[in-house]
């Protein structure tokens, strides 16, 4: 059904995201990972108020009220224990591989962070366009009290309330903004499929690119260490699979290979039983490495050495 002339509808509540926010100053605010909140079904903004009562002659005069803050109460279930270090400031650690895989989430005394949140609607626009999307954003938050609870027969649940604050960053249009509402009639600000945030990139390889003389003593071993200004990696990434080392002599794949991804979750070890022949170009090449958050990496040869 279309929304009458003039006017517009937001229906159903699609959802909710986090981003981290990584610096907030005056030359302007930057963010970091971004991940889904699942299971959010509301997303609720109440402003709490500075006021002040002005009286002459027993009566009031003026009356002054500005919004000194926002408290927005949430509640997640089948919430992904990825979002507890944006949202908590967690340290996540996925060890192995499946079926015998470990999840670690610790949580500690640290001053939590700062994020944005935004959730999203669906959008009919006054003229019946149905394609579009709304949304309630929150510049900078900060969670105020949460609970994680699990209970029987019951999916867990993490919920508390969000302190929303103005950015620092005088925005030149919004200025210090805490919070804003907006509607996109025929287009979809993002959809479940469409996070993203900085995904891995490799700060350091070992063999490095053009590296020759390299020993053939085995096992042959190469160290990738990926920079740790992003999340860490995803362990089900860490196969033969997505990491390839091709002989460019013999014009073949070289097997044989154990990979280890340490604690850390950013430096990856790839150690080559028979080691490597004599005379021979390598070309190692890395497909479908994603974080914890999911974002990925682009494919390509991470380095390339001879023996």
């Amino acid at each position: 059904m279309s929304a009458p002339s003039g006017l517009w509808q937001c229906f159903d509540f699609d959802g909710a995201f986090a981003q981290a926010i990584t610096n907030d100053n005056a030359a302007g605010t930057s963010y970091g990972n971004v991940v889904q909140l699942n299971g959010a079904s509301e997303l609720e903004i109440s402003p709490e108020m500075l006021t002040n009562e002005n009286y002459g002659d027993a009566q009031i005069l003026d009356f002054f009220s500005r919004i000194k803050a926002i408290k927005a109460p949430f509640k997640f279930v089948v919430n992904s224990l990825a979002a507890l270090p944006i949202l908590l400031g967690a340290n996540y650690r996925q060890i192995g591989t499946a079926p015998n895989q470990q999840i670690v989430v610790g949580v500690n005394t640290s001053p939590l962070p700062y994020f944005q949140v935004d959730g999203q609607c669906k959008y009919i626009g006054p003229f019946g366009n149905s394609n579009g999307d709304a949304h309630l954003r929150l510049a900078k938050c900060k969670i105020s009290k949460w609970q994680y609870k699990w209970a029987a027969e019951k999916r867990h649940e993490l919920s508390g309330e969000f302190m929303g604050l103005p950015l620092i960053f005088d925005d030149p249009i919004f200025g210090h903004w805490v919070w804003k509402m907006f509607e996109n009639e025929t287009s979809q600000q993002w959809t479940a499929s469409s996070f993203s945030g900085s995904g891995p990139a490799v700060s350091t390889v070992v063999p490095a690119t053009s590296a020759t003389g390299i020993s053939t003593a085995a096992p042959g071993v190469v160290t990738i260490t990926f920079n740790n200004a992003g999340a860490p990696l995803n362990p089900s990434c860490i196969t033969p699979d997505n990491f390839v080392l091709f002989d460019q002599t013999n014009d073949t794949i070289i097997g044989g290979c154990t990979l280890l991804l340490d604690s850390t979750g950013f430096v990856v070890t790839l150690s080559f039983a028979a080691g490597f022949a004599v005379g021979m170009t390598y070309d190692l090449l890395a497909t479908g490495i994603t974080d914890i958050y999911g974002n990925v990496m682009a494919p390509g040869i991470i380095t390339k050495y001879s023996t």
